[in-house]
């Protein structure tokens, strides 16, 4: 999992379960029919809602975070400042071997 360990734990506080599958709309959508999840998002910034037909967009997190900080009448930094003990590390590849 790339994501940070902070996701699962805001989910189980939240009194969701935390589900993981495999990357790739067509898997996600599929599984969240199935468990009738309401959201399911990926490190690479595709969000799916429920409500949403399952679709994935940046539109729809992006006016959720701005009614969040508008209603909490808060800075985006005050809203991750708890979030930043589990910041996710970077993904590192390893160089194709060479061949002759």
């Amino acid at each position: 999992m790339r994501a940070s360990w902070a996701v699962p734990d805001l989910i189980t506080a939240a009194g969701g379960t935390p589900l993981m599958e495999r990357v790739g709309h067509a898997f996600i959508k599929r599984r969240m029919a199935d468990e009738q999840a309401l959201f399911a998002g990926e490190v690479t910034g595709h969000y799916y809602f429920k409500d949403f037909f399952f679709a994935d967009s940046g539109i729809v997190p992006a006016l959720v975070l701005l009614e969040l900080l508008s209603r909490r009448k808060m800075s985006l930094s005050a809203l991750l400042e708890p979030l930043r003990k589990s910041i996710s590390s970077p993904v590192r590849s390893i160089p194709p071997l060479l061949t002759r």
